[in-house]
């Protein structure tokens, strides 16, 4: 998978076959629709070029600004010197992690055991399908708003210190005259708009990725498995936090750090994974479950979908439904 390729896939295509029926179809529900329509793996689930980025436009974060990012995905304490600022190629590299994590995934649904190095692998992929989906970049865009809007509003709260700033900006050639009078009532009536590009986004993409798989490595796995007569489903946003704080306020109020958390991954329509703290620490564990237990962790796939629910059957997104 190169960047040549113009549609970007946010949900691979592997992921996607396996909740697929024994036609190699999957039925999608469509939240703004209310439809349910049957599809292949190929369909639905990518965008336009979604990760064609040039890092090279665009200043280093600060790192105020990067501790700022770190505390809203949870992973305030964790160390990210090393983490390459402006990575080249990043559908190639989001390419090569499905091309190592899918025969990775399919040893686990045989019931095979995974080595340390396969499970550091897979830690990455999950922590790559947290963080590459649009609801991530749209919350990730979202943050760097506010944090550039207040970060306007402090500094206008100092005129003298824009006027000499804009007159730095004349004396290094800035052509453009500004009325700074009428700049200030403009900051004053939020008459601006703050556009984020989306190399920002990709950048919290990354350095999110390369500290969240090396937490969910040292994480308990617990991986579910459905009874032959049922199966899981999954949805857009395929890794998703379970705790109290997430039905009051949304989604990314929690991170993978935080206590008590469980990170939830279906890993195919066989099997799901629980990733969470324990005193057991860093292992893996199987545990078969029956069809109770396997609606009520769809119900909650579910509640945690985005835009669209995706199941092998028809009939088992209309139950959830109800």
């Amino acid at each position: 998978m190169t960047n040549s390729k113009k549609h970007h896939h946010y949900i691979p295509q592997f992921y996607i076959n396996g909740f697929t029926n024994h036609k190699g179809e999957v039925f999608v529900l469509e939240h703004s629709t209310g439809k349910i329509n049957k599809q292949s793996k190929y369909g639905t689930f990518h965008k336009y070029k979604f990760y064609t980025v040039d890092f090279s436009k665009h200043k280093e974060r600060d790192p105020e600004s990067a501790q700022k990012i770190k505390k809203a995905l949870g992973i305030e304490n964790v160390d990210t010197s090393n983490v390459k600022k402006y990575p080249d190629m990043i559908e190639d590299l989001l390419g090569d992690s499905e091309t190592v994590s899918a025969p990775i995934i399919k040893k686990l649904i045989e019931g095979k055991q995974i080595s340390s190095t396969e499970k550091i692998e897979l830690s990455t992929f999950i922590a790559l399908m947290y963080t590459k989906t649009p609801s991530f970049h749209n919350f990730a865009s979202e943050m760097e708003k506010q944090m550039m809007n207040k970060s306007i509003k402090k500094l206008f709260l100092e005129k003298e210190k824009v006027k000499d700033l804009y007159n730095k900006m004349l004396a290094e050639g800035y052509e453009d005259k500004i009325d700074v009078q009428e700049l200030f009532k403009l900051v004053e009536e939020d008459r601006y708009k703050i556009e984020i590009p989306k190399e920002l986004t990709i950048q919290t993409m990354l350095i999110g990725t390369s500290v969240i798989d090396r937490i969910l490595y040292n994480k308990t796995w617990l991986i579910m498995e459905a009874p032959s007569t049922t199966s899981f489903i999954t949805n857009d946003q395929p890794v998703f936090m379970n705790h109290p704080l997430v039905n009051k306020y949304g989604p990314f109020s929690v991170g993978v750090g935080t206590s008590k958390v469980e990170i939830i991954f279906p890993l195919s329509k066989e099997l799901l994974l629980i990733m969470k703290d324990t005193p057991k620490g860093n292992m893996i564990m199987h545990k078969k479950i029956d069809r109770t237990k396997v609606r009520d962790l769809n119900k909650l796939i579910f509640a945690r979908s985005g835009d669209y629910v995706i199941a092998r059957d028809f009939a088992l997104i209309k139950k959830l439904m109800k």
